[in-house]
């Protein structure tokens, strides 16, 4: 990993983190501080044409033995394992050589991480952590949430219309065309999909990933109206509050 790097491995992290709910935000500085750490292992893996598809950063404590891999990330576009595994065995032999007593990975709760850690003799720790989360202003809520559900809309491909969100009296609005989405806080437009929220902690849960909306809509925590069918609504919503994985603590 070099310095040059830094576009790079933002690009790739970003991708990473569409498909995930919960990995922090990394600003440049971040990418740029972590590869000047020379006494980590940092590395990157490229594709044919040279450009950077995934990458690990790791650290070793010289005073306790340990050796400490913070993140395998990788292209969603690419096979994890391909990537992941010999940047995963690189790292692992470069503690071997410094004699590490300990080698434990401090990572985003990957799911994919099952397919190469084991092969390497690690076994997995479990936690018992519990993630809360609270809103105590709601329209400050609603607009730290808007370049999420922006970016959702912007990734919806077969509809295109007014969108609306209505949560505990505070309203939001969406104008889609292709993947240009614009914002607004008030409109006398026809709106083709509204739906809305008695409690500001279901759309907590559904940006979270932990409610499904079928399942809301069910039960009727949720309502949704407007010119297009209900199907047809629904179709948009499931792709604007998906079932991701949410990534939290693990260790192995």
């Amino acid at each position: 990993m070099q310095p040059g790097d830094l576009e790079q491995l933002q690009q790739v992290y970003q991708k990473f983190c569409l498909d995930h709910v919960g990995p922090l935000s990394k600003k440049p500085l971040f990418f740029k501080r972590l590869s000047r750490k020379k006494d980590d292992f940092h590395w990157v893996a490229v594709d044919e044409r040279r450009r950077i598809v995934g990458y690990i950063s790791s650290t070793y404590k010289k005073g306790r033995r340990q050796g400490i891999i913070n993140e395998i990330i990788v292209d969603p576009r690419c096979e994890f394992e391909s990537v992941a595994r010999p940047l995963l065995e690189k790292v692992y032999n470069a503690f071997v050589a410094k004699r590490a007593a300990v080698v434990h990975v401090e990572s985003i709760r990957n799911p994919q991480y099952d397919r190469v850690f084991p092969e390497l003799g690690f076994f997995k720790v479990e936690t018992d952590g519990v993630f809360m989360c609270t809103v105590n202003d709601i329209e400050r809520f609603l607009n730290a949430a808007m370049p999420v559900l922006v970016s959702r809309l912007e990734r919806i491909k077969d509809w295109d219309g007014w969108f609306q969100i209505v949560c505990e009296g505070f309203s939001r609005f969406f104008k889609k065309e292709g993947k240009d989405v614009r914002q607004f806080v008030w409109t006398n437009h026809v709106i083709d999909v509204k739906v809305s929220f008695k409690d500001v902690n279901i759309l907590a849960s559904l940006l979270l990933g932990q409610v499904e909306i079928k399942d809301a809509l069910k039960k009727g925590i949720v309502e949704v109206e407007g010119d297009f069918s209900r199907n047809e609504a629904v179709e948009v919503l499931v792709n604007l509050f998906p079932k991701l994985q949410f990534l939290a603590s693990n260790f192995w």
